[in-house]
């Protein structure tokens, strides 16, 4: 060890070139890992491995070593909360800001062929990406789901059958806790025409095939479909990207759709969509004689009003967001005193089993139907007041 130490070390002498090293480390690592398996707890499988870090102009290199050793003092248990344990050694035995953690492997699960039961396993590739600025930690994963889908538009013009064919869904999601790679699989399974299976009996081969035939799906209607089915995983997922390649099997050529969508995106959508909607229902007025201090008034007393009715039901606000298809946060102003769209005001009745005319009305708004009746009857719904 003491003749280690007096070894002379090269990639720490300063350099003279003032240019900075983006990333630097190792790749192609091969090894062993165990990832957490939501039926056996722990699935051991072998990983390709990229480890990184910057490094500043006056620095000539970083030491190598150093990412074999953390990497193997890890003893391949691989998660959420390791991850970040590598990168923070990583910095403090690189004496650096910024470090870079890639891990590739294949995820095994076992499949029951739908009717006769035969188990089989199939492989999903899987990548977990982290990386830590300073403090600020990150954290993706990727994770490619194949399946099967029948073509819609060849199902409609055929007399006899629709062509049908392969396809590949990555889904790289952000989260702020761990998800369970079976959760991602089990969601866009649920959206394409038919899962895979490594072993089918012919029993099995014709429940595939005719629900793959009753369930046709475009890469688009999967693409979408796919981003609102891990959306309904969690609100601590915050952006998810979805791309479907489909292996055309009557063309020489791919399909493919790529979707994008993140939970801050989607809150400023939802408040433009509003305020756009209510620019239109202020340009009709159709009973509103209230001046703006009194709709602002109405407005909170509604925000309060629906709050109520939320806990009344005991649903949590993220809860009732995650019912409604909103951000936990859209739903936050509208119970300050927000103004509510119509689409929610449906689907808040709907949602909570409440009388829409009633939620309407509370909201400050007359629904059509029940103007209509008031036209029609005038003095009746004066005289109710009297």
């Amino acid at each position: 060890m003491s003749e280690e130490v007096n070894l002379p070390d090269c990639a720490s002498t300063t350099d003279d070139r003032n240019l900075g090293i983006n990333r630097v480390g190792v790749r192609n690592l091969r090894y062993p890992i165990e990832v957490l398996d939501r039926t056996q707890g722990h699935q051991s499988t072998i990983a390709d491995i990229s480890i990184a870090v910057t490094v500043p102009p006056e620095q000539r290199g970083t030491h190598m070593s150093r990412f074999i050793e953390i990497i193997d003092s890890t003893r391949g248990n691989i998660s959420l909360e390791t991850l970040a344990e590598i990168l923070r050694r990583v910095q403090r035995q690189l004496e650096t800001d910024n470090a870079f953690v890639e891990i590739a492997f294949p995820f095994f699960m076992m499949r029951k062929a739908p009717v006769s039961g035969v188990p089989s396993m199939l492989d999903y590739r899987c990548t977990f990406r982290g990386s830590l600025h300073k403090n600020e930690f990150d954290f993706a994963m990727t994770v490619n789901v194949p399946v099967h889908i029948l073509c819609p538009c060849s199902k409609e013009i055929s007399e006899r059958g629709a062509h049908n064919q392969r396809a590949t869904v990555n889904v790289t999601l952000h989260a702020s806790r761990f998800v369970w790679i079976e959760e991602i699989v089990g969601a866009v399974e649920s959206c394409a025409s038919s899962p895979l299976y490594t072993l089918l009996k012919r029993v099995d081969e014709k429940q595939v095939t005719e629900q793959a035939y009753d369930r046709p799906r475009f890469v688009e209607d999967l693409a979408r479909d796919t981003v609102l089915a891990v959306r309904r995983i969690g609100n601590y997922i915050s952006d998810i990207e979805v791309t479907v390649d489909s292996e055309e099997s009557i063309h020489n050529h791919s399909a493919y759709a790529q979707l994008y969508w993140s939970s801050e995106n989607e809150g400023a959508i939802e408040e433009a969509a509003a305020e756009e909607e209510a620019k239109e229902e202020k340009a009709k007025e159709p009973l509103r004689i209230q001046d703006a201090a009194g709709e602002e008034a109405m407005q909170l007393a509604f925000g309060r009003w629906v709050y109520h009715q939320r806990k009344l039901h005991g649903i949590k606000q993220c809860q009732l967001a995650k019912m409604l298809g909103l951000t936990p946060s859209y739903l936050s102003r509208l119970e300050k005193g927000g103004r509510a769209s119509d689409g929610f005001l449906r689907d808040f009745a709907a949602v909570l089993h409440l009388d829409p005319v009633i939620v309407s009305l509370r909201a400050g708004r007359v629904p059509q139907s029940l103007l209509d009746k008031i036209s029609r009857e005038p003095e009746r719904f004066l005289a109710m007041f009297k």
